[in-house]
């Protein structure tokens, strides 16, 4: 990416006029070479935002799918298929996410190193938490269906609280566009014609 950016910035000084002063040359360079540099860099980081917030948004259903096909007495690694074929139905990144884990496991792979390995791609903090859960059921012989119940309806709730902050913070976010665009409008339409008026009062004869 860097060395773009520099081909762009000694492409932009080759083609600037040459009766341009100095110092637009250089902020015309400058912004040449830069907005390659980071503009890609920011759309790879909301893509990644994104990513992250579908798998949060639809990782408790998927956890309700595996709880239910435990409870059922499917094994794990079968109802981990289950659930990823399921799931890309209504979200492909978490069900590539979790095919992607499968792959590993049958490369040989261990469970809980697929799933730190899937928590790590995604950057999902759940993922995380998730994958501890699993182990510790394993290691100590808890049971896997009550584990993730739990699991599912915790996610429920931290989603709920985010979703209560998120309209607790609204009205600071708004007071902005509000002040500076939505109340000169108002004041506008609603003292325009008694402006107006006031002023063919003024200056009639």
């Amino acid at each position: 990416m860097l060395l773009l950016a520099v081909g762009i910035s000694v492409a932009a000084a080759l083609m600037v006029p040459l009766e341009i002063s100095l110092v637009r040359k250089i902020w015309l360079i400058t912004l040449s070479g830069a907005v390659p540099f980071f503009v890609p860099n920011l759309f790879v980081r909301m893509q990644e935002k994104k990513r992250r917030e579908e798998i949060r948004q639809y990782l408790p259903d998927a956890v309700d799918l595996l709880e239910i096909c435990v409870s059922s007495g499917i094994g794990l690694d079968m109802a981990w298929n289950m659930v990823a074929e399921e799931i890309h139905h209504v979200s492909g990144v978490l069900g590539s996410a979790m095919d992607l884990s499968n792959f590993e496991i049958h490369l040989g792979a261990s469970r809980t190193e697929a799933m730190r390995n899937m928590a790590t791609r995604t950057g999902a903090e759940s993922l995380s938490s998730l994958a501890a859960i699993l182990v510790q059921t394993e290691r100590f012989g808890t049971s896997m269906a009550t584990a993730l119940q739990e699991f599912a309806n915790w996610m429920r709730e931290e989603r709920h609280f985010a979703a209560e902050e998120n309209a607790e913070k609204l009205p600071m976010k708004l007071l902005f566009p509000m002040a500076f665009f939505i109340f000169p409008a108002i004041m506008v339409v609603a003292m325009g014609p008694a402006m107006i008026h006031l002023s063919r009062t003024l200056m009639a004869p």
